[in-house]
């Protein structure tokens, strides 16, 4: 708990000179790559603390996992983020989002806007997208009521005579 605490204040200063930066307007396309990176692996790694143990996500900290999610939705697509890798970090870090149950909860519980925000983002075409990730990340949507691949058998499927 100790670690997770340093670790979520590390991820809470960066998440705010981020968000501030996205906030000016024009001059987020300005912001170091390294900065974004170092907000990608900090989400990547806030990700697997969660698929490593049994961390539920404590009231104190459900406001900035709900923030950091819908930020990571809103801006994964951002044209104002020029170097393609950090575009791909930040798909990785939503991808990892939706793998874990604690982490897919948050992204069900963020504001309806970022939520269909990212879902449009994921849908429309873009060049340089890896669209593995793109796919795995619908399919995952799409398959799963809450958490996605629960069933063996869609439900759907259960009744069809065979």
């Amino acid at each position: 708990p100790r670690r997770i605490t340093g670790y979520v204040n590390l991820l809470t200063l960066t998440y705010n000179s981020i968000k501030a930066a996205s906030e000016s307007g024009e001059l987020f396309g300005f912001v170091p790559d390294y900065y974004l990176n170092v907000f990608t692996e900090l989400s990547l790694g806030l990700a697997d603390s969660f698929a490593l143990q049994d961390y539920q996500v404590t009231q104190e900290h459900a406001s900035l996992y709900r923030s950091l999610t819908s930020f990571l939705s809103c801006h994964f697509t951002d044209h104002r983020i020029r170097y393609t890798d950090s575009r791909e970090h930040f798909m990785s870090a939503l991808a990892m989002f939706v793998t874990c149950r604690a982490t897919l909860t948050v992204i069900e519980n963020i504001d309806e806007y970022s939520r269909q925000h990212m879902v449009r983002s994921l849908l429309q075409p873009y060049d340089n997208r890896v669209w593995a990730q793109n796919n795995w990340i619908l399919v995952r949507f799409w398959k799963g009521s809450g958490f996605a691949f629960r069933y063996f058998l869609s439900p759907h499927l259960k009744t069809k005579i065979t």
